[in-house]
C-alpha cells in the first residue's frame, strides 16, 4: 500500500495546476479553464531555458474550423508578442477541427521561454482567434520568468523588454 500511495503522489505531483485567470468578453466562445505545467504557486513561475506547457480547454459558441492563437506577455502596460513555432490551433496542438458550437476543446501548447528573457513578473495572455480573425476567447493570468539561479534575487517589477 505504500508503493500505491507513492505512486498517487508522484501523479498529483507531476499534474498541470489549474490556475486563475481573467477571460475577456468574447461572444464566439468561452474560455473555461487553465491547466500549467509545471506551477507550483501563483503566480506561475517559467523558467528560463525550460519548455512550460499550459492546456486551455474552451468551448466555442460558433463552428470553428480553422483557428490561430496568439500568446503576449503585458509589461508595464505594453503588449509584447511571444513567438510560437506553429500558431495553427488545428495542427501539433491537440484540437481537431472542425469544432462545433457547444463543444468543449483542449488546446495544448508548449512555450519555450528563451535565457534571453529578463527575470521579471508580468500578465501573459493568451488568444485565440477563428478563420475569420474572430476572436474566440482570450484569457490573462500573472506569472513571473526567472532563471533556476535567480532563487532568492529580486526580479524586475515593472519596465519595457523586448523578447
Amino acid at each position: 500500500s505504500l508503493v500505491i500511495l507513492s505512486l498517487l503522489a508522484f501523479a498529483s505531483s507531476t499534474q498541470g495546476r489549474k490556475i486563475s485567470f481573467k477571460a475577456c468578453e468574447s461572444p464566439a466562445g468561452k474560455l473555461i479553464e487553465l491547466d500549467l505545467e509545471p506551477c507550483e504557486e501563483e503566480p506561475c513561475t517559467f523558467h528560463k531555458g525550460s519548455n512550460e506547457t499550459c492546456k486551455a480547454t474552451f468551448v466555442p459558441n460558433e463552428l470553428v474550423s480553422s483557428a490561430t492563437i496568439e500568446v503576449f506577455g503585458i509589461i508595464g502596460g505594453v503588449q509584447v508578442p511571444f513567438p510560437l513555432k506553429n500558431p495553427n490551433v488545428c495542427e501539433n496542438h491537440g484540437v481537431k477541427c472542425p469544432i462545433n458550437a457547444g463543444d468543449s476543446a483542449t488546446l495544448d501548447l508548449n512555450i519555450y521561454v528563451s535565457n534571453l528573457y529578463p527575470s521579471l513578473k508580468l500578465i501573459i495572455k493568451f488568444e485565440l482567434k477563428g478563420g475569420d480573425n474572430k476572436l474566440v476567447f482570450c484569457g490573462e493570468f500573472s506569472a513571473q520568468i526567472k532563471s533556476k539561479a535567480d532563487n532568492g534575487k529580486r526580479s524586475i517589477e515593472e519596465g519595457i523588454v523586448v523578447f
